[in-house]
């Protein structure tokens, strides 16, 4: 569960500085970045993955407190879980990351 609540970490950072960014900074005409079409298609999903997983990475977590004091059966069933949702939630942010480091770069 750390590998994944680092990636999610990582994708709240720079989601976090690419809309401040965008948000601050005028283009052409004193329109602000966030303000084009194009930008909004790029960081709202991005955005929105990352609420979505760290809800799923508190939900895992309220889930593992509760079945752990319960039974052996359900410790095991929440250690099954929470791999699997490590690499559920890793793959997608790597795509924000890299999304976030090509806006960055261009």
């Amino acid at each position: 569960m750390l590998i994944a609540q680092g990636a999610i970490d990582a994708s709240k950072i720079g989601v976090t500085i690419a809309l401040r960014y965008a948000c601050a900074r005028p283009q052409f005409q004193g329109k602000r970045i966030m303000e084009y079409l194009t930008h909004q298609r790029r960081l709202l999903p991005a955005l929105a993955t990352t609420y979505a997983m760290q809800l799923q990475s508190l939900r895992l977590k309220v889930h593992a407190r509760i079945s752990c004091s319960a039974s052996p059966w359900t410790g095991k069933f929440h250690v099954l879980v929470s791999q699997r949702s490590c690499a559920a939630i890793d793959w997608p942010l790597q795509g924000c990351v890299a999304m976030l480091g090509d806006f960055f770069c261009t």
